[in-house]
């Protein structure tokens, strides 16, 4: 069965922003990150109401925040989740985000309470339990991080 488009999908299958985040999983590139953002802004102002657009457009802002190590693009990145989270408050993949954004800025009991929060309405996110492990095991809490990440090994990458 074929699943339906969201309304910006056409617009940026052929535009910058889905190729730069392929390269910016790679390796940091500024041009690559300044044409997703541009392609990302361009579908936001057509269809402002679009929660997933938004998304989109944070996770870019969080790949170069990490890839980058630059903490201004991951306070964007933090924002960008909080802004999704407030348009979709009953999925746990914008708070999910927003927790990653949070431990890659050093912020980690912050990222443990948010994390746990977004996976527990969206607990099939892998990178989540993944995210979760890393942060207890920041914290010294290694029986917690051991149980997140067999948590995340028995869900299938998507």
């Amino acid at each position: 069965m074929a699943r339906s488009l969201a309304p910006w999908e056409p617009e940026i299958d052929g535009a910058e922003g889905s190729a730069a985040t392929t390269v910016l999983l790679k390796r940091y590139d500024d041009g690559a990150y300044r044409d997703g953002l541009a392609a990302f802004d361009r579908v936001i102002r057509s269809h402002p109401g679009d929660a997933a657009a938004r998304a989109a457009r944070a996770n870019l802002l969080l790949v170069a925040g990490r890839v980058s190590r630059n903490r201004r693009i991951l306070a964007d990145a933090e924002q960008a989740f909080a802004a999704v989270e407030s348009m979709d408050p009953n999925t746990g993949v914008a708070t999910v985000g927003r927790g990653i954004a949070l431990l890659s800025l050093g912020r980690t009991e912050e990222a443990v309470s948010t994390l746990k929060a977004g996976l527990k309405r969206s607990p099939r996110l892998r990178a989540g339990w993944e995210n979760l492990a890393i942060a207890y095991g920041r914290l010294g809490e290694n029986a917690l991080a051991e149980r997140a990440r067999r948590k995340a090994q028995r869900i299938k990458e998507q």
